[in-house]
């Protein structure tokens, strides 16, 4: 596989050590193994060396997951995910002081949190979506939404101009998340509010699984890792304001480690596909629960940062 070398995304500083190695287990795109990196300088976790722009469509098959939810995900699984994206979406908008907000999902997949965002009330002349897929694009335009084919750091998005931004599981996976964050404080309205949600790296499981399984590194996908404090100053360092930094759910970052395992260790594909987390509802419930104790003490698989645009 074609891959470039990088420097750290956080602090610019190219002195690593080796922190965790591991190949595509999910898909098996390619059978090259890849390094997860730790800067000196910070301590944010990155993938490096990394693939090159020319292979993001290899390392993004079209059954990809995001890009079509429903025929992915158990349908059990699939209605609870969206009773919960519901309360989530509720939640968010309560942050919102606009009546009716303007909305961006950055990275949308399939497009469903602007869905939710539909089903309460957003106008879908107020929402937006930026997804690399044109096909993605072409259906938000379908159901009255704006669709953007691109990276929100190149597309000509109005300055100023949303009172929500959303990404959701999608920062991990830029080459430039400081670049994003700059993006994102251009576009957002002031006093606006951007939700970033983000694989936890100081979560339980990864440190039990750190070395190769965890299911949060994702290889090669997730090219960028986070933990609180360095979430946190891409958000300063790009003139927002943290309003809040916490952990949540993230019950498959618990069940990956077993399939990759097993997988890897040439167990028959009916019994790896058996810790497919979207498809093993009992795992599902039995770690969903685990993170729900875990979450308080800063322990839960994923991060949610809220961050401000200034007033003035």
């Amino acid at each position: 596989m074609d891959c470039i070398d990088v420097k750290c995304s956080v602090c610019g500083s190219s002195n690593t050590r080796p922190y965790a190695r591991g190949w595509d287990f999910e898909y098996g795109t390619t059978l090259d193994e890849f390094t997860m990196v730790q800067c000196v300088a910070c301590s944010h976790i990155y993938l490096n060396p990394r693939p090159a722009v020319n292979e993001l469509n290899r390392i993004y098959p079209p059954n990809y997951y995001s890009y079509d939810m429903e025929k992915s995900v158990n349908a059990f699984a699939l209605r609870v995910k969206h009773w919960l994206e519901a309360r989530k979406i509720t939640k968010m908008l309560s942050l919102c002081s606009a009546d009716a907000p303007q909305c961006l999902d950055i990275g949308c997949g399939d497009g469903r949190l602007l869905d939710r965002l539909a089903e309460q009330g957003v106008p879908p002349e107020n929402l937006y979506g930026v997804e690399l897929s044109p096909k993605v694009v072409d259906e938000l335009d379908r159901k009255g939404y704006h669709g953007y084919e691109g990276r929100v750091e190149e597309l000509s998005l109005p300055a100023n101009h949303f009172d929500l931004i959303l990404t959701c599981q999608v920062i991990e996976h830029v080459s430039d998340p400081a670049e994003m964050f700059q993006a994102v404080n251009r576009i957002l309205a002031p006093g606006g509010i951007f939700i970033v949600e983000t694989p936890n790296t100081d979560c339980l499981d990864a440190r039990i699984f750190r070395k190769r399984y965890w299911g949060g590194y994702h290889f090669p996908r997730h090219w960028n890792l986070f933990n609180r404090k360095s979430i946190a100053r891409l958000g300063k360092d790009s003139g927002l304001e943290t309003v809040t930094v916490e952990t949540f759910v993230c019950a498959v970052f618990w069940i990956y480690p077993f399939h990759h395992w097993l997988r890897e260790h040439h167990a028959p594909r009916k019994i790896y596909r058996l810790f497919w987390p979207s498809v093993n509802v009992p795992l599902l419930a039995f770690f969903t629960l685990v993170d729900i104790v875990l979450a308080p003490l800063g322990l839960a698989g994923n991060l949610r940062g809220v961050f401000k645009r200034p007033e003035v």
